[in-house]
C-alpha cells in the first residue's frame, strides 16, 4: 500500500511538472492547460505561479472563461490570466498616443 501511494504521488508530481512546462513554453498561452491543471488537482498557488511564469498573453474569449469556470479554476487565477493580458498589451506600446516634437533637443 505504501509503495502504491509513493508511485501515485510521484506520478502526480511528474504530471504537474509536465503541465507547468507546457504552460511555460507556450508563446500564445493556452487556457486549456490551466483548466487541465485544475482538473488534475493543482492548487490555486500552483496555477497562479504557472500563469505568472507563462510567456505571452492569455487571449481569453467568453467561451474560454466558461470552460475555465467549468473546470473549477479559481476566480483569482482567471483574473490573473486577464490581467496578464492587459498588462502585456499596455507594455507593448509604451508612450502610444504621446505627441512627438519635431524640434531638435537643445
Amino acid at each position: 500500500m505504501k509503495r502504491g501511494m509513493q508511485a501515485l504521488l510521484l506520478a502526480g508530481a511528474i504530471l504537474m511538472a509536465g503541465l507547468t512546462f507546457l504552460v511555460w513554453t507556450s508563446q500564445a498561452a493556452d487556457p486549456q492547460a490551466v483548466a487541465t491543471m485544475a482538473q488534475k488537482g493543482a492548487s490555486e498557488n500552483e496555477m497562479l505561479e504557472a500563469v505568472l511564469k507563462t510567456p505571452g498573453t492569455f487571449a481569453l474569449s467568453a467561451d474560454d472563461i466558461i470552460r475555465l469556470k467549468q473546470a473549477e479554476v479559481p476566480d483569482t487565477v482567471v483574473i490573473a490570466m486577464l490581467e496578464k493580458k492587459d498588462r502585456s498589451e499596455s507594455d507593448a506600446a509604451p508612450g502610444a498616443g504621446a505627441e512627438v516634437s519635431e524640434q531638435p533637443a537643445p
